[in-house]
């Protein structure tokens, strides 16, 4: 890649394993093996974790904890994380932003003190000998001019959920965001009134994880697959491209991915 030429990042939340849409995955596999990807953003709920969450408390049949914690640590390394790292640069940066869903855990070790050490997906993942830089929830990743963020924190008290959370990420971070969480593609911009220079973008990701999950009852929602392409310039600029993946497949620069 020629020193002034922009860096390619992808980035991808709300993969919610086991429960993810695997042609939208294999979709994003097919982009990263034909592309050069100078950097990979795991963009927050990499686990459902429904198996330890305080939502689950008294649905028996969808809690075997510590088992079941194992077993989607090892199968997310097997089907998510492996392949995607066989796939990246060894320059690549690669960064691990944890969401609410991933947060679960430390609330679940916080009740289970003993096992401090033991569960926590960064540890049993070996995500810093990987050549991850670990995120924790609710905290930043800044690329040039952009804050990644998983987005929980633009739900509110009580999880409400804003009608435009894109519009609440420009309000409350005063600046460029790329987040999740909402499973929702959403954009929207603000020029400054005193500097028609200076142009603020927020950009709220679609999801990888199924979008009827087991909780929405088949309700009307407004999620859908898909993830991020972004493209930073030296100085910092950068163009975002939000992808949308439909039965597995979405076009980018003329060329169509996916649909193994």
């Amino acid at each position: 890649m020629k020193k002034d030429s922009p860096s390619l990042y992808i980035f991808a939340p709300d993969i919610h394993y086991p429960l993810t849409n695997w042609p939208t995955f294999n979709a994003i596999l097919d982009f990263i093996s034909k592309n050069k990807v100078d950097g990979f953003i795991f963009g927050g709920d990499q686990f459902d974790n429904q198996e330890i969450s305080h939502h689950t408390k008294k649905q028996l049949r969808l809690r075997f904890e510590a088992k079941t914690l194992d077993i989607n640590t090892k199968g997310f390394d097997k089907k998510i994380l492996s392949p995607i790292e066989a796939k990246l640069p060894d320059d690549c940066e690669k960064v691990w932003i944890e969401g609410n869903h991933d947060f679960w855990l430390t609330q679940y070790i916080d009740e289970h003190p003993e096992l401090e050490g033991s569960l926590e997906r960064p540890n049993t993942l070996h995500l810093s000998e990987r050549g991850f830089r670990v995120f924790e929830c609710g905290t930043i990743f800044r690329k040039g001019k952009i804050n990644f963020i998983h987005g929980e924190t633009l739900s509110g008290i009580g999880n409400q959920v804003s009608g435009l959370p894109a519009r609440k990420a420009l309000e409350a971070y005063c600046g460029n965001v790329v987040f999740g969480h909402f499973h929702s593609l959403q954009v929207f911009t603000k020029v400054m009134p005193h500097d028609q220079s200076q142009k603020w973008m927020a950009v709220c990701s679609p999801c990888i994880g199924e979008t009827n999950a087991h909780y929405m009852r088949n309700r009307p929602h407004s999620f859908v697959n898909g993830f991020v392409i972004v493209e930073i310039q030296a100085n910092g600029n950068f163009n975002i491209f939000p992808v949308v993946v439909t039965k597995g497949q979405f076009v980018y620069g003329g060329k169509v991915y996916g649909g193994k």
